[in-house]
């Protein structure tokens, strides 16, 4: 499988390592198409803003040759679609939570194949667990994803593939791995993510370029789990696996509102961005 490991071909990591003793990184989880990574503006931006923000200096060059090393490896194998997964950490050092300004961040890029998506759609289940609040990290795909692990947990004990998730405070979030769009009082609207949550690069695509394009807004609300059967459909939207309709959430039946069905149409008429120019974009 392509891998490369601080600018080397192997799946071998320190076990001081801080992504390993405490999650102490970022990650970015990118589409491969036809040996294109058509988010990668937006996937580059979230990347080196989460690393501004934790304190990591990180060299964007480090991940784009590292990047271009596994693409090199996926093509001379023909494995021209899938997933790129990025992951940044602060680098090795001692025990202790403490860390130091002279630290080399830890660069893993490597192939996977796609997941099987199931392009019906969705029944959600409402998650029993709640996010927990943390403004610091809100936002962030970092490597703490305790939470996720366990809300994912909660859902295969269900017998079901995704949930929905919900704040302590009983706001809508998320589902366990992709954004929600939901249609209410004639506007398009995402939950805030300003307190927990991952801003998703899918989101972002739609909210700046989709839906302009077809001369839509959508708008960042809170969305308490109260106002669930006051909502005219969803959508549940991941750079990976794309938009999908909702069709059941719990025990509420929606149906895909005429605003929905525009902003779906509009994405299925172009997906992703384009990406023609190469690698990166």
């Amino acid at each position: 499988m392509p891998v490369c490991v601080n600018g080397r071909s192997t799946e071998q990591l320190s076990v001081y390592d801080r992504a390993v003793a405490y999650g102490d990184g970022v990650f970015e989880t990118c589409r491969l198409i036809d040996g294109q990574l058509p988010l990668w503006s937006y996937h580059r931006a979230r990347l080196l803003e989460s690393s501004q923000r934790l304190d990591i200096p990180l060299d964007i060059a480090q991940v784009t040759d590292a990047i271009a090393r596994v693409l090199r490896r996926c093509e001379a194998s023909q494995r021209l679609s899938g997933v790129i997964k990025c992951i940044v950490s602060r680098g090795s050092g001692g025990r202790g939570y403490g860390y130091t300004d002279d630290m080399d961040p830890t660069v893993v890029v490597f192939w996977a194949p796609m997941p099987v998506v199931d392009h019906k759609p969705l029944k959600l289940v409402i998650c029993d667990q709640r996010l927990g609040l943390q403004p610091a990290l809100a936002g962030m795909k970092h490597l703490n994803r305790l939470e996720n692990v366990m809300l994912k947990g909660e859902c295969q004990k269900k017998g079901v593939e995704d949930g929905v998730v919900v704040s302590i405070e009983g706001n809508i979030i998320e589902t366990t791995h992709s954004n929600l769009i939901v249609q209410r009082e004639g506007k398009l609207l995402t939950p805030r993510l300003d307190r927990c949550g991952v801003s998703g690069v899918m989101r972002q695509y739609l909210m700046g370029s989709v839906a302009p394009s077809a001369g839509l807004a959508i708008e960042e609300a809170d969305l308490s789990l109260a106002e669930l059967e006051s909502i005219a459909g969803a959508l549940t939207c991941n750079s990976i696996r794309g938009v999908h309709e909702v069709a059941q959430i719990d025990t509420v039946k929606l149906t895909t509102g005429d605003l929905l069905q525009q902003l779906l149409q509009a994405w299925r008429s172009k997906p992703y961005p384009d990406a023609s120019g190469g690698y990166p974009c």
